[in-house]
C-alpha cells in the first residue's frame, strides 16, 4: 500500500506502488490497488502541480476505507470491515472522486 516515485536529474520519473508484481494473484481481482492509486495522488501532485485533484483522490481512498471496505489482504489484519476485490474498491474511489 506503499507508493513510490523514482526521479533523475533528466526530468524523467517512475510512479510506481512499492511491491512486487505478485504474478500469483494475477487474474484473480483480489489485488489492492491503494499502491498504485497513491502514485497516482503523487503524480498530480509532483508532475501536474494538481493540489486539487491530488487532494480529491486522496480523500476518496480515505472514505473508502473509513467507510469500512477493505481488500482481501488488509481483511485479515481488519474485524468488521466489508470485504470488496480490486474492481468494487476502484468503483467505491471513483464514486467518492466524482460524487462526495
Amino acid at each position: 500500500m506503499l507508493p513510490s516515485v523514482s526521479l533523475n536529474n533528466k526530468s524523467l520519473c517512475l510512479f510506481e506502488p512499492c511491491h512486487g508484481s505478485a504474478p500469483d494473484i494475477a487474474g484473480k481481482n483480489i489485488a489492492n490497488p491503494i499502491g498504485m492509486l497513491l502514485s497516482l495522488v503523487m503524480m498530480l501532485e509532483y508532475l501536474f502541480n494538481n493540489i486539487y485533484l491530488s487532494n480529491k483522490l486522496f480523500y476518496s481512498i480515505y472514505k473508502v476505507l473509513s467507510y469500512g471496505f477493505c481488500t482481501f489482504d488488509m481483511k485479515k489484519y481488519i474485524n468488521n470491515f466489508k470485504l470488496v476485490n480490486t474492481d468494487e474498491f476502484g468503483d467505491l474511489v471513483n464514486y467518492y472522486f466524482y460524487y462526495d
